[in-house]
């Protein structure tokens, strides 16, 4: 007891794994080495949660919505060192916080390193592959936790601190040490933009191969600057629902981000379907009954049209669509048309020609069915003749009179393929006889 330094003791090794069961190992850092502090939480939607979403029986392993939204730190270098970044948390044993529920207590956090370009400024939205990521801590219930890395001055890096669930809030402290000098930046908040809307009668087109994609909901995407974009569609009566229904592929959400449609007088509208490959700009895919994310590059002043979709037409659904994003975003919902595509072909005994030659009651027929009167667009593209040629007209139709829709060359025996597509404010039925 009267040693100068009460720190130090020695004792058996015996007497020791007798007395204690946890050790401790601190690591001390010369007093040249440079060190930062930062305080800062998870709060609202900054809880972000972790990278990977949980999985539901028989789903893929799906990247989190709301990952991007987690608090971000970006670090440089001007001369290569060593850097120790450490995340800490309140104990939740201290008095003052007695309060918290035991679930709170067993809360988990970890974080991650990511390795980006040196011109790149901006937040990252999605991990672009393991090479990407420097170091990570997975996910712990202590008090603290660590990563070293050796950092380069060539290349910057993305400290991004996560919870184990999104929606957990806490607050944390962040503390860097390294050997040489380093600076710190908090990534502004993105931007976010939500909305609601719902797959529900003429608007269930189902997916692109569906012939009535065009039918689902669209919107009008821009922005004034290059940008990162990332878009979420969540299907809200899955997210809320008590008990999770379980896995269909069926029933799983998708997003395709396309070029809009150029109509006859020019203008840009709705997608009637996807016909070509270049038309689509990016698609999530349909891999999850919750939620698609999709993260897409945005060129400045180029229209988009964003088709939030389910796998399979006819089905009905709440959802909310929402896009994150550095810089504005402007969206414009598109009028709500219902449309049908369907294919079609001239063969030598069906290429009739026009209502000028005697064979032109030989072409394919469609037979059209309208409930209420209304404004209908009939769009035929004859791509095996003119690449990209089309013939739009648009028609006031009284309701309750069937009506038949006859596709033709204007000469006859030139057969080919064609598609027809029809768009009406109001519901209709178009099959081939």
């Amino acid at each position: 007891m009267g040693a100068p330094d009460e720190a130090a003791f020695w004792m058996s090794y015996k007497d020791f794994i007798a007395t204690f069961n946890r050790l401790h190992t601190c690591r001390l850092f010369p007093p040249h080495w440079h060190q930062l502090t930062l305080h800062c939480g998870w709060q609202g939607p900054s809880a972000g949660g972790p990278y990977y979403q949980p999985m539901q029986p028989g789903a893929e392993p799906l990247r989190s919505p709301t990952w991007c939204f987690n608090p971000q730190f970006r670090i440089t270098v001007r001369k290569a060192c060593e850097v120790v970044v450490c995340l800490g948390l309140q104990d939740p044993r201290v008095e003052a916080r007695k309060h918290v529920s035991k679930a709170a207590r067993k809360r988990t956090a970890g974080m991650m390193v990511l390795r980006v370009p040196s011109s790149y400024l901006g937040r990252r939205w999605e991990i672009s592959g393991p090479v990407e990521v420097v170091a990570s801590t997975g996910l712990s219930g202590g008090r603290d936790s660590s990563i070293t890395f050796q950092a380069e001055s060539s290349a910057a890096y993305v400290v991004v601190p996560h919870t184990g669930r999104a929606g957990d809030e806490a607050a944390f402290v962040l503390r860097l040490f390294s050997s040489n000098p380093l600076e710190v930046e908090q990534l502004p908040s993105p931007l976010s933009l939500v909305l609601g809307g719902q797959w529900t009668g003429l608007l269930a087109g189902g997916p692109a191969t569906s012939s009535t994609f065009g039918s689902n909901p669209q919107y009008m995407i821009s922005t004034a600057h290059k940008a990162e974009v990332v878009f979420t569609v969540s299907r809200l009566d899955v997210r809320y629902a008590v008990l999770k229904p379980l896995h269909s592929p069926e029933q799983c959400v998708g997003l395709y981000l396309c070029y809009p449609e150029i109509t006859a007088e020019g203008t840009s509208g709705r997608r009637t379907g996807i016909f070509r490959k270049e038309e689509v700009v990016a698609e999530s895919g349909f891999s999850s009954m919750d939620n698609a994310v999709m993260t897409v590059t945005l060129e400045p002043c180029t229209p988009y049209v964003l088709i939030p979709a389910l796998a399979h037409p006819g089905l009905e659904a709440p959802f909310e669509l929402s896009i994150l994003s550095g810089v504005p975003v402007e969206l414009v919902p598109l009028p709500e048309l219902k449309t049908i595509v369907l294919q079609g072909s001239w063969r030598a005994e069906t290429a009739g020609g026009c209502d000028l030659h005697p064979t032109w009651r030989k072409n394919p027929r469609f037979l059209l069915a309208l409930q209420k009167p209304c404004s209908l667009r009939a769009i035929v593209a004859e791509s095996t003749f003119v690449t990209s040629h089309t013939n739009s007209t648009e028609y006031s139709l009284q309701g309750g009179t069937p009506y038949i829709i006859i596709p033709c060359t204007y000469s006859p025996g030139r057969p080919g393929l064609f598609t027809l597509s029809l768009s009406a404010m109001e519901d209709f039925e178009l099959v081939q006889l």
